[in-house]
């Protein structure tokens, strides 16, 4: 479905663009600017920008982190020039803030509506679940590294200076004046709701024997496609035996 929207983004973006791919944001971004309705967008949002939107009853911002995959430029700290000649309406892009930094203040009126309480005034400037995942892990110095696994499973690594390899689906996020190279699979958890209900993993989980070989191979994908450590659109699923 995204596969034009990425073939656009593949010539005119640098190689080392983490944009690049069906699954990337701007591709995404791109095919809903060609659905009814799209040409009247006001603002591109990610899901944590539409969920600051509705607190400061007001649209048009976004995070370092939750912008990469849309094709905002983390080192130089602004949208490159080059994102102009994919198609994308420049003037729904939002302004890209650093993690950390003040979006803007809490509308009155949202707060009542949220149930926040009365001295919540300020949205921040957030990051992507695997971040936040990492920073709660207490990681804070470089070399350190995380592993999350959800719904799928993230490996991050604290360094000082950024590594971007989209041909193996590695890429940096940036937190303040850190770096986190890292790259997310999409095995993981999320596959095994589609073979077990959450009753029947409740009962499995204590027989499980995580030290001993099984002898099997298996690569648990949910569809075909893989991001990371392959980068592999069309890889198959290895759910058999």
């Amino acid at each position: 479905m995204l596969h034009h929207e990425a073939a656009i983004i593949v010539r005119v973006s640098p190689t080392d663009s983490i944009a690049r791919g069906p699954g990337s944001g701007l591709a995404r971004l791109l095919f809903l600017q060609k659905q009814a309705g799209g040409s009247k967008a006001r603002y591109a949002l990610h899901q944590a920008d539409w969920i600051a939107a509705k607190l400061m009853r007001q649209g048009g911002y976004s995070d370092e982190t939750n912008a990469l995959k849309t094709g905002f430029d983390v080192m130089a700290r602004q949208w490159p020039s080059w994102i102009e000649t994919t198609g994308v309406r420049l003037d729904v892009l939002p302004e890209v803030k650093p993690v950390g930094d003040v979006l803007g203040e809490v509308d009155e009126a949202a707060g009542r509506a949220f149930g926040l309480s009365a001295g919540t005034h300020q949205v921040i400037a957030g990051v992507t679940d695997s971040n936040a995942a990492f920073l709660a892990s207490g990681a804070s110095k470089v070399g350190e590294g995380m592993t999350s696994l959800g719904t799928t499973l993230a490996i991050k690594l604290l360094s000082d200076q950024p590594v971007f390899d989209p041909d193996r689906g590695v890429y940096s996020h940036r937190i303040k004046d850190m770096w986190l190279p890292g790259g997310a699979s999409n095995t993981g958890g999320g596959v095994l709701l589609e073979y077990f209900t959450m009753d029947e993993m409740q009962a499995i989980t204590p027989k499980l024997q995580p030290n001993k070989p099984t002898g099997l191979s298996y690569y648990p994908l949910k569809t075909k496609g893989e991001r990371f450590p392959i980068n592999d659109p069309g890889l198959e699923p290895r759910l058999t035996p």
